[in-house]
């Protein structure tokens, strides 16, 4: 993963080189750093809606294409 311009950076900070030791990041600071983003709800993957109740929403019914 490296660029034209030089080494690869750290995926949070992007200012340091990756370090082997800490791959994808370029120290331990940064990997608690991300993993503390990921654990108060900064980060979110896109998924299907849940219901308050914790239960997946039903999906809305979709139109066919030749109606309306």
């Amino acid at each position: 993963m490296t660029d034209q311009d030089g080494p690869a950076l750290c995926v949070f900070c992007r200012r340091q080189p990756i370090d082997p030791g800490w791959r994808p990041f370029c120290s331990r600071r940064c990997k608690v750093q991300d993993l503390a983003r990921w654990a108060e709800g900064a980060y979110r993957v896109p998924g299907e809606p849940v219901s308050p109740d914790g239960q997946r929403a039903a999906p809305e019914p979709s139109k066919p294409f030749n109606q309306a």
